[in-house]
């Protein structure tokens, strides 16, 4: 593999349930979760600024820094990143994320330094699993989807990488109903280092 390109929420940070584990417990009057859902959606395609994120959730800009503060690193990520990197790996990233929470989180995760590129919804105006955000990834990078390996916590959107010539790895949280059958399956980072 030439590339391994992550998802960054349910890999590189352990919680994937930005939602229900992220949002909703410090919001003191939520909205409902449709409409949740909803403004996370404009947020994270970059349709929406901060302020009126945090408007439409019935909170003020303030909460950013505490939802932020509450996720952890996978205890893994930097000891793969550098493994990664020292083979000679490129590492990219392909994340549903708004730029405010991308560049807060990059200097904890180092991909502000290790990342060879950075694909994020907020600037492609698009988010996982719409095939066309890993179309940039390839457009931009000139990279063979044959040697990258894209690791995300759900199977929906390694079904979307698949279909545009991605080989998967699905890091299994949790249990994932979809039926989609990753090229690989691992439930430590550690484990990525024998597939590259």
């Amino acid at each position: 593999m030439s590339w391994v390109v992550f998802d960054i929420f349910g890999v590189l940070i352990t919680e994937g349930h930005i939602i229900h584990h992220g949002f909703l417990p410090l919001l003191k009057d939520p909205p409902s979760e449709a409409d949740v859902k909803r403004a996370y959606e404009l947020y994270t395609n970059g349709e929406i600024a901060t302020e009126e994120f945090w408007q439409r959730l019935n909170a003020t800009p303030e909460l950013e820094e505490k939802y932020l503060a509450q996720f952890k690193l996978d205890p893994d990520e930097h000891t793969v990143l550098h493994e990664l990197k020292n083979k000679g790996v490129k590492i990219g990233v392909i994340s549903n994320v708004t730029r405010p929470w991308f560049e807060a989180l990059s200097k904890q995760l180092e991909l502000d330094t290790l990342a060879d590129f950075i694909d994020i919804s907020a600037d492609a105006h698009v988010s996982k699993p719409d095939r066309k955000i890993f179309d940039i990834f390839l457009e931009q990078t000139g990279a063979d989807p044959a040697s990258c390996l894209f690791v995300d916590d759900k199977k929906e959107n390694l079904a979307s990488a698949a279909s545009d010539g991605f080989r998967t790895c699905w890091f299994k949280r949790e249990e994932d109903t979809h039926a989609f059958e990753p090229d690989h399956t691992i439930t430590h980072l550690q484990e990525l280092l024998d597939l590259v």
